[in-house]
This record gives structure tokens, C-alpha cells and sequence, in this order.
């Protein structure tokens, strides 16, 4: 099975569970926002990874301005056709999607 994990704050209890899954056989790929300002996991792949999984993100070229009313609709609509394309082009079958705006 195909499965886009998406986390949109790249949160570091997430990324586990893309490993698990990616390790019971499923081809995985983990999504996260790399413009969002903030701490975050580590979205990389380690010796020990299997396979399927795939660490990426989705770009709006700038800091993502969380504070900004007009700016952060703007760059949440933006983000959300990025996060769009990719699913797109990785055609999953099933999608989890967490902490999303």
C-alpha cells in the first residue's frame, strides 16, 4: 500500500510512525512543510530506514508567516497546492494527514 504521511509542523513523534509503517512493508512517503518556522524532527533518512520510506516537503519559497493574517491566508493557500502536487504525483492509497491549517 501507498501511504502519504503528512505533517505539516514536523512534529518528531510522526516521523516513527512513517518508519513503522514503511517497515510492515507499505511504501511510505513522509510530507512536511520546510518553510514553517519552528522546532522540528528530523525528516532524514538513517542507515537503518527501510526501503519504502521517503522524507520530503512541500516549499512556499519564504517563511511561512504564521502571524500575518492576510499573508498567512495567502501562504496557506499557497501551501495547500503544493501539498495538492504532491499527492498528485504520488497518487497514494491512503493519505494521514495531521496538523494541517
Amino acid at each position: 500500500m501507498r501511504l502519504l504521511v503528512h505533517d505539516f509542523g514536523c512534529y518528531a513523534f510522526i516521523i516513527p510512525l512513517a518508519r513503522w509503517f514503511a517497515a510492515q512493508g507499505h511504501e511510505v512517503l513522509h510530507l512536511s512543510a520546510r518553510d514553517l518556522i519552528g522546532p522540528k524532527g528530523a525528516p532524514s533518512r538513517t542507515v537503518d530506514d527501510p526501503a519504502g520510506l521517503t522524507f520530503d516537503t512541500v516549499a512556499l519559497g519564504r517563511p511561512f508567516r504564521r502571524y500575518s493574517l492576510p499573508r498567512r491566508l495567502w501562504d496557506e493557500a499557497r501551501y495547500g497546492r503544493g501539498l495538492a502536487a504532491a499527492i498528485t504525483a504520488f497518487q497514494p492509497d491512503l493519505i494521514l494527514s495531521a496538523n494541517t491549517p
